[in-house]
């Protein structure tokens, strides 16, 4: 008998890791839209910020999945035919955005020839319970201060980025992922703490918007805490919060 029950624990674990990921298993993707035609340029802020998130991340042990740079950044990146972001669990995107009319957008190399909007990418992050994204940061003015971008996620938990113009300074991405990851703070909490600390007393507007309340309050990188259930019903509900630096 004793032999059958080890047999029975051993099978048991071995289960469990189908199904319990390690870290080595996760992947970041990352776009970086740093030279403009038209507009400021930000380099070379956008590439400091891709090392902050290379370093981070691949010191975890996770993988990148691509790092797209100016003009090879372009709507496909952020899965509006499939692929792109929903290939990672984590996206960071560096850049302009901008506010038109009420809607936010995000300025790619040649902007106003292209860019994109909430309404390409509706319902296209997280497109399955099995598609890898979860989390997206939109490192760009304005964007969020459209909430219709909350749209985007079906079965992606969350994103992070602004509702105002904001200073470009890739020292903020060093910050929130220091915070993830040395301190184990959630997504949310380490966003929040980093603008406050990096934009400290600028004005800049702050938004995250989360799939799930749940999701908002105890998401965590993998390996760092909890992360919370995917939307299995998609209810067209969003939670989100703000705040000013």
């Amino acid at each position: 008998m004793k032999s059958h029950k080890r047999i029975s624990v051993l099978l048991c674990l071995a289960i469990l890791c189908v199904f319990m990921f390690p870290v080595s298993a996760y992947q970041f993707s990352m776009t970086n839209v740093e030279n403009y035609d038209s507009q400021t340029d930000l380099y070379p802020d956008g590439t400091s910020s891709h090392a902050y998130v290379y370093n981070w991340l691949t010191g975890q042990g996770w993988s990148q999945a691509f790092y797209h740079v100016d003009t090879s950044v372009d709507d496909t990146d952020f899965a509006t035919s499939g692929g792109g972001l929903n290939n990672a669990d984590f996206h960071y995107h560096y850049g302009h955005g901008d506010w038109i009319s009420s809607v936010g957008y995000l300025d790619y190399s040649n902007y106003p020839t292209s860019s994109l909007v909430r309404t390409e990418v509706y319902k296209k992050w997280g497109t399955s319970l099995i598609s890898a994204n979860k989390w997206v940061v939109l490192d760009s003015c304005w964007a969020l201060l459209d909430l219709q971008w909350g749209g985007a996620l079906k079965h992606s938990h969350g994103i992070l980025g602004f509702a105002s113009l904001k200073y470009s300074d890739p020292t903020l991405t060093n910050t929130f992922l220091d915070n993830c990851i040395t301190y184990d703070y959630s997504l949310y909490t380490s966003w929040r703490s980093a603008t406050q600390s990096v934009l400290f007393e600028d004005g800049t507007q702050v938004r995250v918007v989360f799939d799930t309340e749940d999701q908002l309050q105890n998401d965590h990188l993998p390996g760092h805490g909890t992360v919370a259930s995917s939307e299995i019903l998609d209810d067209d509900t969003i939670y989100y919060d703000y705040w000013y630096t």
